[in-house]
């Protein structure tokens, strides 16, 4: 796979297999930016930011190449209890506020069942919230994932609807 965000589609990866028949393109300028939320990618920003400030004030370069080091260690070890704790899903499906999740999904092998809200401020239909309600019934979800910014309604009703316990 590739080491570098090059895979900035516009629908996020996600695979939406669940009959909705709505526009899934949520669009970022420049594609999907959450790159940092796959820590294998993250670590790639890493390195790319410690060689910038090392080109910009090489008299900090010892300061950047340790501090380079101590991220990458912390991410290559969230990576790995990431996956130990993914290998032990019975379910890999999940719902999830907004599309964010794409880069983090197909690093760890799981998959978006459906997205509360692609575009920010724009609140589900009552069409729509039925659609994932059904997709988590039928997929047997158990995760449903808010923002602490946004209201959480939506993604409460959907999930008390769904029969999850909690976001």
């Amino acid at each position: 796979g590739c080491e570098e965000p090059c895979e900035m589609d516009h629908d996020h990866g996600e695979d939406h297999d669940h009959g909705e028949d709505h526009d899934h393109h949520h669009h970022h300028l420049g594609g999907n930016p959450h790159v940092w939320l796959d820590p294998v990618l993250a670590k790639g920003m890493i390195k790319k930011i410690a060689a910038a400030l090392v080109e910009i004030d090489p008299a900090g370069e010892a300061l950047y190449r340790a501090n380079e080091k101590a991220e990458l260690e912390k991410l290559d070890a969230l990576d790995e209890k990431i996956r130990q704790t993914v290998s032990g899903f019975s379910i890999k499906r999940y719902v999830t506020f907004h599309p964010a999740f794409a880069y983090f999904a197909k690093r760890y092998g799981l998959e978006s069942a459906g997205v509360i809200s692609m575009k920010p401020g724009m609140e589900p239909s009552p069409k729509h919230l039925k659609q994932i309600v059904d997709s988590i019934r039928s997929y047997k979800i158990r995760a449903v994932f808010a923002e602490p910014q946004l209201s959480d309604k939506a993604a409460k009703a959907i999930a008390e609807k769904g029969g999850v316990v909690g976001l």
